[in-house]
């Protein structure tokens, strides 16, 4: 595995389940979305060794990211809600916005809280929390 490839959100997605920490409904939809954006990546930077290799690598590890790979579906992506459980607060949901470079070799991810929701207050409650360990009273 290619250095730094174990922090590839996409390599882990499908090769360790337990790194998604968005909920079990939203899994099926997210995986079409992860595979339908790299196959547009795929396309866009033909014959990058780091796009080839990891294409490669989850065809031969993820029977997951092959049977979706073989669909043929591209899509790029620029926005979409998301949930993540945190241990401490519960779901929170987001919009999530993608932002590319104008090369589109970089992508960064904003994410905002969902109107509507309590996610707004809750992110505000992990700020203020940030690093301090809850404990739940047993009585």
């Amino acid at each position: 595995m290619p250095e730094g490839s174990a922090r590839n959100v996409l390599r882990r997605w499908f090769t360790e389940p337990e790194f998604r920490t968005t909920p079990r409904e939203d899994w099926d939809r997210m995986s079409a979305s992860h595979v339908a954006d790299l196959r547009a990546t795929y396309a866009r930077r033909s014959g990058d060794p780091d796009v080839t290799t990891l294409v490669h690598d989850l065809l031969e590890t993820s029977e997951e990211f092959r049977r979706l790979w073989e669909r043929h579906e591209v899509g790029v992506r620029r926005a979409d809600v998301k949930t993540f459980v945190h241990p401490e607060v519960g779901p929170v949901s987001v919009r999530c916005e993608v932002l590319l470079t104008e090369a589109a070799d970089v992508k960064l991810l904003a994410y905002f809280p969902l109107e509507g929701t309590d996610s707004a207050e809750k992110l505000e409650l992990l700020r203020v929390i940030g690093t301090q360990r809850l404990e739940r009273s047993r009585g």
